[in-house]
């Protein structure tokens, strides 16, 4: 409800404050970028990485059961540890994620790095047993997954610099892409509900995480295909300054 209503407040705020573009063209000219959009796979290949991000993070939302019911924490400490997954970690990600981009120079290879590193993740909560015993390396792994996840969905939009996609197109670029990308919103829940629901205890967790592996890898494939695009585009300007 909260959310609800600062977007209401928000719109029509927007409405009298920000003035239309002098420039703008008709809707033929947002027609016309939008086809240009979907006829660049880069474009493909940032929806692919929202849409497996964001599916896996939904996925991280069922470890708060998982850690009562299967690792035996209790309810207060389940909650705290949603609170820091949830908040704490998704207000730091982002800047951190950042903060390593601009250090490192490219913000694809940080993406790729980071759908490795919640690939490890994932496979140990895919692997390891449900023992109580075990709970304190589950949870910081865990952790390091929600940190990974935070991190891309702070900078993946960045990627579009990288790959030299035009300025102008960038409003339809993220509008086609979280088009496509959120849509986990749809069936990532009924879908882990279903495995959950049809199979009791750590079985039905089991099958959730590798659903949620099978996610992590197509976006690591997606992110280095981005990554080799984005080097492939820096060495034909360089080639170019050179030229010059």
């Amino acid at each position: 409800y909260i959310i609800s209503a600062l977007n209401i407040v928000a719109s029509i705020l927007t409405w009298f404050v920000l003035e239309d573009s002098k420039t703008i063209q008709p809707d033929a000219s947002v027609l016309s970028d939008i086809v240009k959009v979907i006829k660049m796979p880069v474009v493909w290949l940032i929806a692919v990485i929202v849409l497996t991000n964001y599916s896996v993070y939904i996925g991280t939302t069922y470890l708060t059961p998982y850690v009562t019911e299967i690792l035996g924490a209790t309810v207060a400490i389940s909650a705290l540890l949603a609170i820091v997954r949830n908040y704490v970690l998704q207000f730091l990600g982002g800047p951190v994620g950042g903060f390593i981009a601009d250090k490192t120079g490219s913000t694809t290879k940080i993406v790729a790095y980071c759908f490795a590193i919640s690939l490890v993740c994932m496979v140990i909560f895919f692997a390891m047993p449900g023992k109580p015993s075990l709970i304190t390396l589950l949870v910081i792994n865990m952790i390091v997954l929600a940190a990974s996840l935070f991190a891309m969905r702070g900078i993946y939009f960045a990627t579009m610099e990288e790959v030299n996609i035009p300025a102008a197109l960038t409003g339809s670029v993220v509008g086609f892409a979280s088009m496509i990308g959120f849509t986990p919103d749809i069936f990532m829940n009924p879908l882990a509900g279903h495995f959950l629901d049809t199979y009791q205890g750590i079985v039905g967790y089991k099958y959730l995480f590798a659903v949620m592996i099978v996610f992590v890898v197509i976006g690591l494939i997606a992110s280095i295909a981005m990554l080799k695009i984005a080097q492939k585009k820096k060495q034909e300007l360089n080639t170019s300054l050179e030229a010059n």
